[in-house]
């Protein structure tokens, strides 16, 4: 009997203990799991943010280098990369006002860095293969609105309406208004150039001498002119001369550009720019002569770089 109630005591211990190991083995089994789960969260979560910032265009980028008011190169993915901003036309560098609009670029991106947003209407690159986007500082700045409200380049819209338009249109109607930069009274004049008068020399009189009567041709005609003649002939070749000269001075204005004769077209201008600067020399829409404006909104030759 003592036996029994011995084994049976020893029994209900090691049952206790076998309990009592399951017990605590169950945590420490289970804290692994728990960990690994956290971390694949934690990455699921990363790998989110990283796409919903890619997706919004706020990767910033390192400015490397400002061309000119429109134009300036980032370094991507290890390499340099051209970028053109839509909706903008800075001037040219060497043209009025390009020195002052590159200097207010540098300024708006003091900080280094920029965004980039693209526009699927405007294609992905240009005919130089620049990336077309829009620039955004680190702050959040549209530069390409900035530089146009500012008066130190103009809206361009190069075919179709891009998704920045209206506001750009209306940051240089306040520009214009305000007459900031380019826009001021004779901030961008072209430069007249020196028209040299012609000076005509006044024809040889020579002195009349009585002329020995030619002989008579056989049919009757004289074969040679009389000194009178010759006189009269060179005094209206002359006068002819002078006239064609006086219409050629007065087809050129003050500008130094032809603008009373349809003279050019845009294939003859190198950049939208230069043809523009014609068009406003030759007095804009009041006097499209050489018919740059086919659309009438002000801007000519809008598909030239």
């Amino acid at each position: 009997m003592i036996k029994h109630v011995i084994y049976g005591f020893f029994g209900l211990l090691g049952a206790s203990v076998i309990a009592l190991a399951i017990y605590l083995d169950k945590p420490v089994g289970e804290a692994p799991l728990a960990a690994a789960t956290s971390t694949e969260e934690s990455s699921l979560q990363d790998q989110t943010a990283a796409a919903v910032e890619a997706e919004s265009g706020e990767e910033q980028y390192q400015v490397s280098k400002v061309i000119d008011g429109d134009t300036l190169t980032i370094l991507k993915a290890g390499s340099s990369e051209t970028i053109r901003m839509i909706g903008i036309n800075a001037p040219e560098t060497g043209q009025c006002f390009s020195t002052e609009a590159t200097e207010q670029l540098k300024k708006l991106i003091a900080g280094g860095t920029v965004s980039l947003e693209k526009d699927a209407t405007q294609g992905e690159r240009d005919k130089y293969d620049r990336l077309l986007a829009y620039v955004f500082t680190d702050s959040g700045v549209n530069t390409a609105e900035a530089l146009i409200k500012g008066g130190f380049a103009k809206e361009y819209t190069y075919s179709k309406t891009y998704k920045y338009q209206k506001e750009f249109k209306e940051a240089q109607v306040s520009a214009q208004t305000a007459e900031k930069g380019l826009w001021a009274s004779g901030a961008c004049q072209p430069t007249s150039p020196v028209v040299v008068p012609q000076t005509v020399a006044a024809p040889v009189v020579q002195p009349v001498t009585k002329a020995k009567t030619p002989e008579a041709a056989p049919n009757g005609l004289h074969d040679e002119a009389s000194p009178e003649e010759e006189e009269e002939k060179v005094v209206e070749k002359e006068a002819a001369e002078d006239e064609e000269e006086e219409e050629d001075l007065s087809s050129v204005d003050n500008s130094g550009y032809t603008c009373s004769t349809n003279t050019y077209n845009c294939p003859d201008f190198k950049t939208h720019a230069e043809a523009q600067a014609v068009f406003e020399a030759c007095g804009g829409k009041s006097n499209d002569v050489h018919q740059l404006d086919r659309d009438k909104d002000g801007q000519v030759c809008e598909g030239l770089p």
